[in-house]
């Protein structure tokens, strides 16, 4: 079964996993040690592990599921920053339908 992602706005859309690699490196280089490919790779594996088997869940979920992955991996700096473009990027975007 795929995956369907409920959006802020209510929209659904399947679930991207590349959407996490992108965020992630969005977010990575920020830091003076940006994330390699293997560990972006690693990072988006582990997310969507957790949320495979699942029909449907929210953009925050993964959001959270992310955040508790980056932080349980041993990505202090990259989770900080993280969260910081996250809000930043929810903050300055209207929610579109």
């Amino acid at each position: 079964t795929m995956l369907t992602v409920i959006k802020r706005s209510g929209r659904e859309e399947a679930f991207q996993p590349e959407k996490i690699s992108h965020s992630l490196a969005a977010a990575s280089d920020d830091l003076s040690r940006p994330l390699n490919t293997a560990d972006l790779k690693y990072i988006t594996k582990k997310v969507s592990q957790r949320v495979s088997g699942r029909e449907r869940i929210t953009s925050r979920e993964i959001y959270t599921c992310l955040v508790g992955v980056l932080y349980t991996e041993g990505y202090p700096q990259l989770t900080a920053a993280y969260v910081e473009n996250y809000r930043n990027t929810w903050q300055h975007k209207p929610a579109t339908v």
